[in-house]
Parts: structure tokens; C-alpha cells; sequence
């Protein structure tokens, strides 16, 4: 793409600290909260790849569906997984808060209500 800079990861990935990707000033922040990876660490290195791969293009400008039950989350979904994010787009920043399969992200949610 024309006038993209993209800053290179510097940790090991998956990622367990935040990253930042630049992009003309469209670009967001990915962070990662303190608990998001407690059910990442269960799936195998394929699996981990996929989900980081789609929570990769999170830094730019994508479609996310909101989080039903007027909670303030973010919903990407990545085959039979799901990723919720806090997007904030004051500082430009999307947090990952959970990443799960579909009954781990039912429990979460609804502990959340």
C-alpha cells in the first residue's frame, strides 16, 4: 500500500505486552489486557496463529459488532472463536479483553452483565 509504515513486532508472538502499528495516522494501538490469554495458551500453535492473524488487522479500520447487553465490548469473530475489544477512539487504542471458543466467550460475557 502506498504511504504505509508499518513498525516492526519486537516481541516473541504470540504477544504478551502491547504492540503498536502506524499507519497515517489511521492505525490503532493493539493492547492487550492483563487476562486476555488464559484460554489462548490451551490451543494449539495453528490455532493461535489464526486468531492472531485476524487480531492483527485490528489495527486498521475494521468491522467489529457491538456487544449486546449495553456492555461496552467489541465482537470479532474468527471461525469458532471470538475476540472481544474496548475500543477507544479517543486514543486510538483497541484493547483485547478475551479471546475464546464460542462457549468459553457465553461464560465470559455473562459474567460480565
Amino acid at each position: 500500500m502506498p504511504g504505509r509504515t508499518t513498525k516492526a513486532l519486537t516481541s516473541n508472538w504470540p504477544p504478551f505486552g502491547g504492540i503498536t502499528f502506524i499507519e497515517d495516522g489511521r492505525m490503532y494501538t493493539l493492547k492487550l489486557n492483563p487476562n486476555w490469554g488464559e484460554n489462548f495458551k490451551k490451543f494449539d500453535h495453528a490455532t493461535q496463529q489464526k486468531i492472531m492473524k485476524k487480531i492483527e488487522k485490528q489495527q486498521e479500520e475494521t468491522k467489529t459488532r457491538h456487544l449486546k447487553h449495553g456492555l461496552e465490548f467489541y465482537v470479532i469473530e474468527i471461525g469458532q472463536w471470538r475476540a472481544a475489544l474496548k475500543i477507544n477512539e479517543k486514543e486510538k487504542t483497541k484493547t483485547v479483553c478475551f479471546i475464546g471458543n464460542h462457549k468459553q466467550y457465553e461464560r465470559w460475557y455473562k459474567s460480565k452483565k
